[in-house]
């Protein structure tokens, strides 16, 4: 059985690799708003939006993750993106 001290640290790897993946996501979003500025599209774009979150959501249902908390987190995701961009 594993000690509460070894499931904090894979809980602590596992964060890490958490912000590492957001960070490299935010790469790609802040090209996504370089390349919306040039074609002059808007920032947000609600089709392609509900296509993320419906697609995140089914996502979430293989792993057992409840809708709202799977939406929750989604939109603070897209909230920072949607800032990126606009700096872009």
């Amino acid at each position: 059985m594993d000690s509460l001290g070894d499931l904090r640290k894979q809980i602590d790897e596992i964060d890490g690799k958490i912000i590492g993946m957001l960070a490299k996501r935010f790469v790609v979003v802040k090209k996504i708003g370089l390349c919306k500025k040039k074609h002059q599209l808007r920032p947000f774009d609600q089709k392609r939006w509900q296509e993320v979150i419906d697609s995140r959501v089914r996502q979430g249902k293989l792993f057992s993750l409840e809708d709202n908390f799977v939406i929750d987190i989604f939109n603070l995701i897209h909230d920072q993106a949607l800032k990126i961009e606009n700096e872009a």
